[in-house]
Parts: structure tokens; sequence; C-alpha cells
């Protein structure tokens, strides 16, 4: 197989990351896609462990870009619908045709394209009657794709989604059926962990005490009554973007170069409380050097960070009703960049960094006295101590947001401590609590 050039894979992962950021699915966007690569690297490296057949012929990268160009017709779709259900695999393999075919060489171009056709819908049928993957990497993006079928995030937002009484119907009944197929077909251990337990508890978040149902209930109590806001601030590393593997990545490479070598729970410990002088806890005295090739690398990990679930739709619509500004700890120029890359830079007003850094003025009381607010009548987004601090000093209300893909870094950013205002359990509800 004629091999591809390292900065084509490159460049096709990016271009599929910027695809999927743009989708107008919540059921298939970039947080799904991204799931899906990272089980698709672990069922890769499970088949060249277990001596896969063909499998030492596939390059890894190329897994990489099933995984963000895999749902690409759907991303397309602004609704659930039949067709899109059936024929997606087609469809998604006629857009990589077009989009890959100057990076690619032909052979893992088609190879590519096939094993997408044959990933889901009618085209599926295949695989789930003879159990017999087309090749090595058509069976790891199947494995790789059903594992985040059985997500439980989001579900409301996936149900609001199906327009119509039939599909609503149909849509339901097969939440039932694809979770019992998913044992017959599912052969490696990475898709196969907990797969029971992992079902039981999708059939319960869908039909147990029903989400729609508590979320209806919830609503209604005092706490997430809708109030005047004329500002919103937010927290981007925290709240709106997964910045956390990215930036220790980035830590981890400058450090060797000053000679350090650190784990990431000492690098997240030392540096995501106080980006901007975490070098004095590294020991490290050459401020300038260290800063600028910090920045640098940083602002090349923009195409590597990731908006979490519903951030983008939930602020096209929340800039409808108020500005909404961001403060970070890290850097403007990134989160401009990202922001870029989303199309969301006119939706916000302002970015300020340095919410953490001592002996800078405050961002939060800055963007109140830039947009001539009341403090009152601003709200603050965030989960770290320290913002929540920022935030009751200011005088403005908090709500705490903590998303599940920022959980394993829950004992550096702090435990809630009951003083806010408003819980949000996932970012969407910003809008049933913020009256423009």
């Amino acid at each position: 197989m004629k091999k591809t050039p390292s900065a084509h894979y490159r460049i096709a992962i990016r271009q599929g990351k910027d695809w999927m950021s743009h989708s107008r699915d919540p059921m298939h966007d970039q947080v799904h896609a991204g799931n899906v690569e990272k089980k698709a690297i672990e069922v890769y490296r499970e088949l060249v462990s277990s001596h896969y057949p063909g499998i030492r012929a596939i390059n890894p990268e190329l897994a990489r870009i099933a995984a963000w160009w895999h749902d690409c017709y759907k991303a397309q779709m602004g609704s659930y619908g039949f067709y899109a259900n059936i024929y997606e695999g087609r469809e998604s393999a006629k857009i990589i045709r077009v989009q890959l075919k100057n990076l690619l060489s032909r052979e893992e171009l088609e190879l590519l394209a096939d094993a997408v056709h044959y990933h889901s819908g009618s085209a599926q049928l295949w695989y789930l009657f003879f159990n017999r993957a087309r090749s090595p990497l058509h069976r790891i993006l199947l494995e790789a794709d059903a594992y985040d079928i059985l997500g439980t995030d989001n579900l409301r937002e996936r149900f609001r989604h199906v327009f119509g009484l039939p599909s609503k119907l149909e849509y339901l009944i097969l939440q039932i059926i694809i979770p019992m197929m998913l044992p017959l077909y599912l052969k490696t251990k990475t898709a196969r962990k907990d797969l029971f337990k992992r079902i039981f508890t999708f059939w319960k978040a869908w039909f147990g005490p029903s989400p729609f149902v508590l979320e209806y209930l919830r609503k209604r109590t005092p706490e997430h009554k809708k109030r005047h806001f004329s500002l919103v601030i937010i927290s981007w590393d925290d709240c709106m973007a997964l910045t956390y593997p990215a930036l220790i990545s980035v830590y981890r490479t400058i450090l060797r170069k000053f000679g350090i070598r650190a784990h990431s729970d000492e690098i997240i410990s030392k540096a995501l409380n106080d980006f901007h002088s975490s070098h004095i806890a590294f020991g490290i005295h050459d401020t300038e050097t260290f800063r600028d090739q910090l920045e640098t690398s940083i602002q090349k990990q923009a195409w590597n960070i990731l908006l979490l679930p519903l951030v983008r739709k939930t602020v096209l619509s929340l800039a409808n009703r108020c500005p909404v500004a961001i403060v970070t700890d890290t850097s403007e120029s990134l989160v401009n960049s990202c922001l870029k890359r989303y199309g969301l830079t006119r939706s916000i007003s302002d970015v300020r960094a340095g919410i953490r850094q001592s002996g800078r003025p405050n961002p939060v009381t800055t963007l109140i006295k830039h947009f001539h607010r009341k403090p009152s009548d601003v709200l603050l987004v965030c989960n770290h101590p320290h913002d929540i601090r920022i935030g009751r000093n200011a005088g403005t209300a908090v709500a705490y947001f903590l998303p599940q893909e920022n959980e394993p870094y829950l004992p550096y950013i702090g435990q809630r401590s009951d003083t806010e205002d408003f819980t949000l359990r996932q970012f969407s509800d910003l809008l049933d609590i913020v009256d423009g």
C-alpha cells in the first residue's frame, strides 16, 4: 500500500476536527468524534497485540482520520431523519472521497471510504449477520463507534433533536434494539468492557426516572427561575473547552527542554492553578524564555482543543440576550483562535486573561467596568474556588458548572462549596436561567 506523507495525515485530522466542530447534530459532533478517536486507538493497539490479520498494514493515523470523518454527513443534518440513519455511511464516504482525495494515497482513501461506508445503517448488515469485518480499519471503526453509542450525556438534547411523533417513537425503539445488538458483534475487549453494565445504565437513563420529566420539574424550582442578567462572564478553561490535555502536553514538552521531567499529576497541581507563575513552582528562573515558549506552543495547540458539548449552540443563543465575555487563565490569543475556528468570534464581546494571575487587575471587575454594568446584574460561570471567590468579592451572581470531561481534574479544580446561586447540569442550562 502506497504510503501517505505524515503531514497529510495531520492535515486530514485537523480538517476533520474543523468539520465536526461545525456540526449541526448534537448527537454527532466533535465530542462524539473525539470519543471515537480515543477508542479507535485503544482498539488498534489491542488488535496489534493480538496479531489481527492485516493490522500491521494499517497506519494508526488512518484510524484517527476515520474517527473524525465517519459522521461527516450527519454533521450537516439539522434534525434526525430516516434517510440519514439508513444511508449515512454511503453519503459520508462520498464526502470523504472529495474532501481527502488530495491528502491520502488512492489505496488508503478507498480503504477509509469503504470502512466509513459500511460502518452504519443498512450497509452494516453485512457485519451484523456474518460478523466479518471488511478490513482491519472497518473493524476498528465499528468497535470504537459502537462504544460511544451507550453514552448517557445530553439525553434531553438528543431527544429534542428528533422532530415529529413518528420519528420520536422510532428513535425510542432504536434505543432498545441497538444496545441489544451490541453483544452480538462487538468482539474486542476494549469495546466489550463493562458492556452489559453500560447497557443497563443506558436503558435506565432513558426509561427509568425519565430525564425529561425530572428536567421539567427541576426547571420549576425557585433556583432555576429566570433572572435578568445584562452580562454573562464564562470561564474558558473550566467550563467551555477541553484545554487540560493540551496544556499538559505543552508543559511536558517545555519542561523537558529545561531538563525537568514531571508527571501529569505534578503538572496539573503546579500549573493549572496559576498558569502564568507556574515556572516558579518548577524552579525555572529564565522567565522570559519560558513564557515565550509557552505562548508559542499553546498557540499551536489551538487545533487540538475541543469545545465541550452544547457550548457553541448555547453561546450563539445566549449572545442574542446579552453580551457574553470570557475569562481565562491561559492566553487570549489561544481563546480567540479557537473562537474563530468555531465561528463564535462575533458572539463573544470580550476576552480577558489572567483571572488567577497575581499582581494583575481582576478581569471580572475590569469587564464589569468596561460594560458599565451593576455587579448584581452580572453572572459568572465557573467552578474553580479562586474564580468563585472573585465573583463573590465583585458582587456578581455565580453559576457552578463542572463538565463531565473535566471531572478527572476535580482534585485540582476544587469541590463545590455550596455558595453558588445556580448549579448547571449541562452548559445549555444557561438558557433556562438567563433572561436578557
